[in-house]
């Protein structure tokens, strides 16, 4: 008689369930009856066997890389053998999974997770022009068609180095590739494909408490987690001036032409002619080049974790 199953109970089973961004864990012990030849320590045979029936308290033998028939969230990461007489065998079975419920509206997926990490530092900006209203969404078009208009503070074509806040953001989220796959356009890849159409696109709402035009996406990290998870970092870089920078004419020699004249301290000095506002990550006007930052998120909404963090503070008891 060939070896195979003749029973499986399962006797245990225990869940250990993890914060948001960690993996929770499942696991199940099975006693398990085997007849036929080769039963001792044949432990390579028995892991590739399986065994179907019904009941409450039999069910299918596990195997690795399979989702859990319960609760599809879960993957088994996980099997250890025991062999407790000469046909009967111990099988301990862990599953992995991001429980919560949630993402991309779908029952049973993973929960739109989100963490931010972030840099404040600031950025050195030549400035020839104080000004004290910037361009609308902080949009300038490229050949400019107007002068800035604001207070000269260039000495003799020398720009002031003007210091605004500059911040960098880092996003971490989940993402399982196997679900983008079989429900977000057949491809595993479905949310890389959506954000490389949109690198490089400053932000078309308030992003992350940051006004229009101020945040710009400049690129994504890839990670494998724990498979088929991966954890990707988008990178954004927010500006006080949503990033704008002033250019100016330059004379026949390749220096700044100086046709404007002042006084400080009672002494002349000649100042540039004219400053334009240069955007180096759209130079289209108004709302072209811009984006919903929201949408790409994995939940296709917003980064909710940031902005509403869990579980709310109800106050003091």
């Amino acid at each position: 008689m060939a070896f195979g199953i003749s029973n499986c109970v399962r006797t245990t089973k225990q869940l250990h369930v993890a914060q948001k961004g960690l993996a929770s864990r499942y696991s199940e012990t099975y006693i398990l009856t085997t007849t036929g030849a080769g039963n001792d320590g044949n432990f390579d045979t028995l892991n590739n066997l399986t065994f179907t029936t019904t009941g409450p308290e039999n069910n299918t033998k596990p195997l690795m890389r399979e989702r859990y028939a319960y609760d599809t969230r879960f993957i088994s990461t996980a099997i250890t053998y025991k062999q407790l007489t000469v046909n009967t065998f111990q099988m301990d079975v862990e599953y992995t999974g991001y429980i919560d419920d949630g993402l991309y509206g779908e029952e049973g997926a993973p929960v739109p997770w989100s963490r931010l990490s972030r840099r404040c530092t600031f950025r050195n900006v030549q400035i020839w022009k104080y000004v004290t209203v910037y361009p609308t969404y902080y949009a300038a078009v490229w050949p400019p068609s107007s002068a800035i208009t604001g207070t000269s503070v260039d000495m003799m074509g020398t720009p002031e180095n003007y210091r605004v806040w500059h911040h960098h953001l880092d996003i971490e989220v989940h993402v399982d590739r196997s679900f983008a796959q079989t429900l977000l356009g057949g491809k595993a890849d479905h949310y890389p494909i959506i954000w490389n159409s949109h690198l490089l696109k400053r932000n078309l709402t308030p992003f992350l408490s940051y006004p229009i035009g101020s945040v710009v996406f400049t690129g994504y990290q890839q990670a494998l987690t724990e498979d088929p998870w991966d954890t990707y970092t988008l990178s954004f870089e927010a500006d006080e001036i949503g990033h704008l920078e002033q250019r100016v004419i330059p004379n026949v020699t390749g220096g700044v032409l100086m046709t404007n004249v002042s006084t400080w301290d009672s002494k002349p000095i000649k100042q540039a002619d004219a400053a334009y506002w240069y955007q180096p990550w759209s130079r289209l006007a108004g709302t072209a080049g811009l984006y919903d930052l929201n949408y790409l998120s994995p939940d296709n909404n917003s980064f909710a974790e940031i902005e509403d963090p869990s579980p709310a503070w109800t106050g003091y008891p």
